[in-house]
């Protein structure tokens, strides 16, 4: 039994411990937890990198293009061609923009929004324009003779910065020193008012259908008149009569259009009688054959647009908005015809194509 004893305690001599105890002199052997065997270390599996990601399109040097894993060669001289032309393309493209824009960057921005234009950009937009551009919109517009005054000329021209001179109608009206009529106590040339044109007439019984186009020797206008409305800043003068002092409206660089020239003053023959009424005109009857005559109509407010081409008269009315819409489309189309004959082809088939697209 003693044996069997020692040979027990020896096998669990491992699990044994002995702790000292402060109170008993005597060591007290006490059974330690049992420790689980500790496993054999495991070395930990280190995940294997991911392959770098291949680009959707790669070029090697050979020439050759990978697209999607696909490959494909490249005839680089073929596809130099290629983009030569598609950038000539886009080139092309632009220029045609750029062109458009310029030419309708003056224009008025559309139906609803011409309404709005002021006077003076209605005048700004007209003075790019020339009275020829303007009569064929109101052609197009059903007036036959394009708004033009006859036989007025223009004796001092145009300044070289806009292409007509252009101003709303202020009216003056002249008529015999033996009318009925008072003479306006005021100056009319003092209360012009800025970006108007001086339109000066005669009753219709001083007007004749041929030349000169008056019974009124005396001029009606000269220099100092139009150094006082160039101070107040009018375009231009209009005189359906003779003027007088040609170097000093060209000095000026003033414009002025009339029938003919004088060297008298108004005063002995004429006086002032009305400032803003409508003003007629007569003039040869216009390709009618069984008139003589027919009448015109000047009313102050109206545009008048002149060059050394001449004169033009264009209502402020419901009519506006088109007529301005027109000008530019019209001058496009005609600048294509003339590009079209200058390379040989006919004049009418060119006005047909290019003018139908209007």
């Amino acid at each position: 039994m003693k044996k069997f004893a020692r040979l027990q305690q020896k096998a669990l001599a491992p699990a044994l411990k002995v702790v000292p105890n402060k109170k008993q002199s005597s060591a007290v052997v006490v059974a330690s937890k049992a420790r689980p065997p500790v496993p054999a270390s495991t070395p930990v599996p280190v995940p294997k990198a991911a392959p770098a990601p291949q680009p959707l399109i790669a070029v090697k040097k050979s020439g050759v293009i990978r697209i999607k894993g696909q490959e494909f060669k490249i005839n680089f001289p073929l596809l130099f061609i290629y983009l030569l032309v598609f950038l000539y393309g886009i080139a092309i493209i632009a220029f045609h923009l750029v062109d458009k824009l310029d030419l309708y960057k003056n224009m008025p921005l559309g139906s609803s929004q011409a309404k709005q234009l002021t006077s003076k950009e209605v005048i700004q937009f007209l003075a790019k324009f020339t009275p020829c551009d303007v009569s064929d919109s109101l052609n197009n517009a059903g007036v036959a003779n394009g708004g033009f005054i006859p036989n007025l000329i223009n004796q001092s021209p145009v300044a070289a910065k806009t292409a007509s001179a252009v101003g709303k109608a202020y009216t003056v009206l002249y008529a015999p020193k033996a009318d009925p009529r008072p003479a306006l106590k005021q100056s009319y040339i003092d209360e012009v008012p800025a970006d108007a044109m001086v339109v000066i007439g005669l009753p219709l019984e001083l007007q004749t259908v041929q030349a000169p186009y008056t019974r009124v020797n005396n001029a009606l206008y000269g220099g100092l008149m139009s150094t006082r409305a160039q101070y107040r800043k009018a375009q231009g003068s209009v005189i359906l009569g003779r003027i007088r002092d040609l170097d000093e409206h060209n000095a000026l660089h003033y414009p002025v259009w009339s029938y003919g020239v004088g060297t008298s003053a108004p005063g002995p023959v004429v006086k002032v009688v009305a400032i803003n009424v409508p003003l007629q005109v007569k003039v040869a009857a216009n390709g009618d054959a069984t008139r003589v005559e027919e009448i015109l109509t000047i009313n102050p407010g109206d545009y008048l647009i002149a060059d050394k081409n001449g004169v033009v008269c264009l209502e402020d009315d419901d009519k506006l908005q088109s007529v301005l819409d027109y000008i530019p489309k019209r001058v496009e189309a005609d600048s294509k015809v003339s590009e079209d004959i200058k390379r040989g082809k006919p004049a009418a088939s060119s006005q047909k194509h290019w003018r139908g697209k209007i």
